[in-house]
């Protein structure tokens, strides 16, 4: 065991310092050779050392691309996925023309996607990832990647949609009634994104916040808030004649009295 213990410490020395002789060497096209076949043999690591450091050499050089890319490359293949977006932005910004420019942008956004944490994080990177995603589809409206692109920003949006709602729906649990209506509302009036999928319930949790504040009103606004809850009864009842709440509604109304409103 202390035998394969020193071989293996012997090796990363041996590595580590072949690694920084060719950083070191003044050659630039032997550095660059040197971390293409790195790459090659999935050595991300030392080859995006390499890249980087080789750099600022090409930059502005015939073979730029190739530096961009792999530096690119290696950083996704390393899972240092927001590096890699910007290296694959920074490609298809300074070679547009190029053939890999499109796979470039893809994967700028897709790097992003991989990034999007669950639903209750920060979600930054969902953002960046669906106006990426967006703009590729708009950039390539004829690529192979299209109908991946459009299901990784469905699935993306309807994670944005998910927490927003999670949101609104925070408040109702903590009994913040108003609150919870006004939040509610306004993803009924969101222009930039579509919560039908939630629809029928934002209408009944909307109702019943209505309901909760009817139950600690004083007397005198009893009246006024009786016509809130049935306000989005009706439109609930309209809007779905055999809702799942059919029997939780039915009991309240009953009980209030609203049918005579």
């Amino acid at each position: 065991m202390r035998l394969i213990s020193l071989l293996f410490f012997l090796f990363l020395i041996i590595s580590c310092s072949s690694i920084n002789d060719i950083i070191e060497s003044r050659d630039g096209q032997f550095k660059k050779n040197k971390a293409i076949e790195l790459y090659n043999k999935a050595h991300y690591s030392d080859a995006s050392l390499i890249f980087e450091n080789i750099l600022p050499f090409y930059r502005n050089t015939e073979q730029a691309d190739d530096v961009y890319y792999y530096l690119a490359m290696s950083n996704y293949k390393l899972t240092n996925y927001i590096i890699a977006s910007y290296y694959f932005s920074l490609f298809v910004s300074e070679f547009p023309q190029d053939p890999r420019s499109e796979e470039c942008m893809f994967l700028s956004a897709y790097c992003y996607y991989l990034d999007s944490p669950k639903y209750n994080y920060d979600q930054e990177s969902t953002i960046m990832a669906i106006q990426n995603m967006q703009n590729f589809v708009n950039t390539y409206p004829d690529s192979k990647r299209i109908k991946e692109a459009n299901k990784f920003m469905d699935e993306l949006i309807d994670k944005i949609e998910y927490k927003n709602y999670q949101v609104s729906m925070m408040y109702y649990y903590m009994e913040e009634y108003k609150s919870a209506t006004i939040s509610l509302l306004n993803l009924l009036n969101d222009p930039k994104y579509d919560y039908n999928k939630y629809r029928e319930d934002i209408l009944y949790y909307v109702f019943m916040s209505y309901y909760n504040i009817f139950n600690k009103s004083v007397i005198q606004s009893k009246e006024y808030r009786k016509k809130e809850m049935y306000t989005y009864y009706k439109l609930l009842k309209k809007e779905y004649p055999n809702t799942k709440y059919d029997k939780e509604l039915a009991d309240i109304i009953k009980s209030n009295n609203l049918e005579l409103i």
